[in-house]
């Protein structure tokens, strides 16, 4: 009997060990200057005999966890993980951190305080500017730390218009604890210089904007050449083509180690556009004449509003704390210590190339680790493809509580997989931008692919790609953008292009941008080139304290929705222009819903000028040639018809246009409308008889009635809220539009509404017409504690639910789910 019992006891015992080794993952650790067994000393030893192991053996069941010990591992090659580490959908691969936030993956060299050896002005081969600053000045040998030169990386011009580069590089950048140093430049971070003009330019519209550190140009002398196509390859284009720009300064003329030597001076800022931005190469500086190598996207000066800009990469100009300067040639490094140097870790980043590659892999799971420092991107994910045709297909990747900084490029790239997330990550420092889900090139493809950033903090972003490189970038299809706080980016906090079905919800957006003072948004969306991109969401967000506009739907952006939004002091830095809570800059069939601004003296906003600009007959022309491709039948017209109904009557306008448009179409011509030479007898001549057919409306005159509302669009503006806290934000209600109600003086000076109307001339009086629909917006003039009350700060707080009584089918917003959730 008590052998029976032993006997049963002793095959429970051996019953539940086998489950627990059945459920129980396969563990490996990586830890440092350990190896044996299951434990490894870096992750690459890990990796490799992981895949080993799986080729030969299959997947475990059970699924696999690679724990890396607490400490600094050296990353000096990029991580590569393929569909030989797939895991499971019910067990991923997981790499993560034993104790999360103690496992750093260093892409750099760690330079000792120590070896830093004293400034010698002979030796150097170049003057300082300031003398003082020559005993602050120390010298690091790089050659003989073993950095070799390959490791620095180069500069390459760069900027808006520029990004389509398969030579892009960047140059290893100087930290100092995680903060980023500045390479010697002039004017200095934060100086007021008084060559910085906002008085002189653009007549003085932008008086009231102070941009730090930057000078302005005088004239242009040489506008310069245009961009070819493979501008990249092209030598000549990249040395000679910059153009001559005049400055009403000397300073920059005493500059010389850039005439002897490898090292060059380098402009960064804007020289044209205001919503543009370059990084270029200086030629030649003669007194007051700037010769740059290569120009701006369209030439110098084109539509120029305030130009700023400073010089970098000036040895002479080394003369602050924290400014360095790196001489190739003698492989050396000359850095002005900050003060508080002593105790502090100097690190160069030298890591070429991405620090993890995930390509054609799936089920992988990425936690807790500290990624830092590379002169690539921080985390890319891809699809295995070859010719653009995918072989393997990645998915269900989650990059979960990882910080991931001091890149030079992106933080975390996933461009084509499906169903993937970042996820409570910290995303800061870094050159470009911090998430972008989706491929923003064109596609007619409406397959969701799923991918989620949320919960995400992201800041101090894109400090080498200054021009529209936002927190987050939604492209493809049905990716989406949930419960992040993204602030202090130089353009956009979230950026919507080739998008449809993409969603941005319950985001806190909040000072900013930064850099770019006269454009652009904390929300933008440009997908006005291509009709078909529609679709997306901009619901639930908190927008607060941006400088430009909140949500901005640019160039003919149409199809989209924005409902339910909050709007907190937006558009208010500067006079010169008039920011709307939300611009709809010419598209149509958005609807505008259900949206709260306060203190936003332009609220609800249409724009006009793609409508009447040169330019606005390249966004038609792009819609005719797409249209031969949805005709009635075909296969992407059953497609995307079905799937978003109004496109049908957008279609119809498309393909029953006047004859003469149909001509202008048929000949390659259209975009040459609207020219200067052409505009008078031939766009504002066909749009007269658009609005001749509008006010008729007679059956003879279809066709002129679908060109005008192809041109002047409609977007409805539905059960919006404004509310203004004090008599500075109320802008001037004088010249209400008949009949169109809460539309305060079309196309003005001033208003809560400035509509892209078409202004008709008759009997000398103008008469303004627009298709725009408002229902039920309204000045909201209770209470604030209808929304929230003022902290002893001064600072307001949101009540957890908002809703506006006063107008009828609001729908209450729940403030609590936006931003940042406790996991």
């Amino acid at each position: 009997m008590g052998k029976n019992i032993l006997k049963k006891q002793l095959l429970l015992f051996v019953s539940v060990l086998y489950c627990v080794n059945f459920n129980a993952q396969e563990k490996y650790f990586v830890a440092k200057e350990k190896n044996g067994g299951n434990t490894f000393s870096d992750i690459y030893k890990a990796l490799d005999v992981i895949s080993k192991k799986v080729l030969k053996e299959g997947y475990p069941s059970n699924g696999i966890e690679i724990i890396i010990k607490d400490g600094y591992y050296k990353i000096d090659k990029t991580i590569e993980i393929d569909k030989n580490l797939n895991g499971t959908f019910q067990n991923s691969l997981v790499i993560k951190a034993e104790n999360p936030g103690k496992v750093h993956f260093f892409g750099g060299e760690i330079l000792t305080l120590n070896e830093f050896k004293s400034f010698n002005a002979k030796k150097a081969g170049f003057n300082l500017t300031d003398k003082k600053a020559e005993a602050k000045i120390k010298v690091f040998d790089l050659k003989k730390a073993g950095i070799k030169r390959t490791e620095l990386g180069s500069f390459f011009k760069h900027g808006y218009g520029f990004e389509k580069n398969p030579n892009f590089t960047t140059p290893a950048m100087l930290w100092v604890d995680g903060e980023r140093m500045h390479l010697s430049r002039w004017p200095n971070l934060n100086e007021n210089n008084e060559y910085y003009d906002n008085v002189n330019q653009f007549k003085g519209k932008f008086s009231d904007v102070n941009i730090k550190g930057a000078v302005s140009l005088l004239s242009i002398a040489d506008k310069g050449k245009k961009k070819p196509n493979m501008w990249f390859k092209n030598k000549d284009y990249l040395e000679n083509s910059g153009g001559t720009f005049t400055v009403a300064f000397d300073h920059a003329a005493s500059w010389e180690f850039y005439k002897k030597n490898e090292e060059k001076i380098w402009l960064d800022g804007v020289l044209s556009a205001s919503w543009e931005w370059e990084y270029t190469k200086v030629k030649r500086i003669e007194k007051r004449n700037i010769t740059l190598a290569t120009g701006a996207n369209r030439s110098l000066g084109f539509f120029r509003k305030v130009t700023h800009f400073h010089f970098e990469n000036v040895p002479e100009e080394l003369d602050t704390q924290g400014e360095y300067f790196i001489d190739r040639e003698k492989m050396l490094l000359y850095f002005y210590l900050p003060d508080d140097i002593k105790g502090k870790t100097i690190t160069l980043s030298t890591l070429n190339g991405d620090m993890i590659n995930i390509k054609g892999a799936s089920n992988i799971r990425i936690e807790g680790l500290v990624l830092e420092s590379g002169r690539g991107n921080g985390i890319n994910i891809v699809n295995d493809a070859r010719w653009k045709k995918v072989i393997t297909q990645s998915n269900n990747i989650v990059v979960e509580s990882c910080t991931i900084r001091n890149f030079n490029q992106w933080g975390v790239l996933v461009q084509g997989p499906f169903n993937s997330k970042v996820n409570n990550c910290h995303i800061y420092n870094l050159g470009a931008g911090g998430v972008k889900l989706g491929k923003d090139v064109k596609s007619f493809k409406l397959e969701k692919e799923n991918n989620v950033a949320s919960n995400n903090k992201i800041h101090d972003i894109a400090f080498d790609q200054k021009s529209q490189v936002p927190g987050i970038t939604l492209a493809g299809c049905g990716n989406i953008a949930r419960n992040n706080e993204i602030y202090d980016t130089p353009h956009f906090a979230i950026k919507m292009k080739f998008a449809n079905d993409c969603i941005a919800e319950n985001n806190y957006m909040h000072d900013l941008p930064q850099y770019h003072h006269f454009d652009g948004g904390a929300l933008y969306l440009a997908t006005g080139g291509q009709f078909y991109n529609r679709g997306n969401q901009i619901r639930d967000n908190y927008f607060e304290n941006i400088a430009t506009n909140g949500a901005y739907l640019d160039n003919y952006t149409m199809g989209n929705s924005v409902f339910g939004n909050v709007f907190y002091n937006v558009g208010n830095s500067t006079k010169g222009s008039k920011n709307g809570a939300v611009y709809i800059h010419g598209g149509g069939q958005n609807i505008v819903e259900n949206n709260i601004a306060i203190d936003c003296p332009y609220a609800y906003k249409t724009g006009s000028h793609i409508v009447k600009a040169p330019n606005t007959t390249n966004y038609l022309n792009l819609w005719y040639q797409d249209a031969e491709l949805f005709k009635p039948g075909s296969p992407l017209y059953t497609k995307y018809v079905s799937h978003y109904p109004a496109l049908k009557d957008f279609l119809h306008k498309l393909h029953n246009s006047p004859d003469v448009i149909n001509k202008h179409v048929e000949n390659k011509n259209i975009k040459a409308i609207s020219s200067p030479k052409n505009k008078k007898s031939q766009i504002n001549f066909y749009d007269l008889k658009g609005v001749e057919a509008h006010l008729n409306r007679d059956a003879l005159t279809a066709n002129w009635l679908n060109w005008f509302q192809l041109r002047y669009q409609s977007t409805t503006f539905k059960n919006n809220a404004y509310v203004f806290t004090s008599e500075k934000y109320v802008p001037n209600f004088n010249g209400v539009a008949k009949g169109v109600k809460g539309a305060f003086k079309l196309g003005g000076e001033t208003g809560v509404f400035e509509m892209a109307s078409y202004n008709l001339k008759q009997n000398g009086r103008t008469k303004k017409i627009t298709n725009h629909v408002f229902q039920g917006n309204k000045w909201v003039k209770d209470s604030l504690d209808l929304f929230g009350q003022y902290s002893e700060d001064g600072k307001f707080i949101f009540n957890d639910s908002i809703a506006v009584a006063s107008i009828k089918g609001f729908t209450h917003i729940n403030f609590s789910r936006i931003g940042i959730l406790k996991q």
